[in-house]
């Protein structure tokens, strides 16, 4: 019940950004397109509106990590009770290099599936900053244009 309750929780400041992200994509939208001079604003709005379906694309990639990781952990604590119940069988008959194994394989694929996901979200969190840092470059370089054309024309 309490994974379910911060599942809530976790869920209702995203349910903020199905209104705020298409507000805050016109506002960019209209300040580039007065800052840039016009259609020129269009290939930065562009590499935003890219980023949406990347960013939903990546984080349906960690959900499907997230639940195989959820099943892996069952397994290994299903094993763990098995091996804690049965602990006088296992060193009778000397089993413990087998349980060993299996615990350990299940942990390794547990681990496998930790890295996954966070190397998706490190990628989904880097791609932010970055569609700023492309926009920034292209109206510095729309800047170096002009300031070169009127050096020109000055000349």
């Amino acid at each position: 019940m309490s994974i379910d309750a911060k599942n809530i929780v976790d869920v209702i400041p995203f349910l903020l950004l199905f209104w705020s992200v298409p507000v805050q994509l016109l506002g960019t939208f209209l300040f580039l397109w007065n800052v840039l001079d016009g259609p020129s604003s269009l290939a930065c709005v562009s590499v935003m509106v890219f980023l949406i379906p990347f960013n939903s694309i990546i984080s349906t990639l960690v959900r499907k990590l997230y639940a195989r990781q959820m099943k892996n952990k069952d397994k290994r604590v299903r094993l763990m009770m098995e091996v804690l119940n049965g602990i006088k069988s296992i060193k009778l008959y000397a089993w413990e290099g087998f349980f060993k194994k299996n615990l350990k394989d299940v942990r390794n694929k547990e681990i496998k599936d930790l890295k996954n996901s966070a190397y998706l979200q490190s990628i989904s969190s880097s791609v932010c900053p970055c569609s700023l840092i492309v926009v920034i470059f292209k109206y510095n370089l729309k800047v170096l244009l002009i300031s070169r054309r009127i050096y020109r024309a000055g000349s």
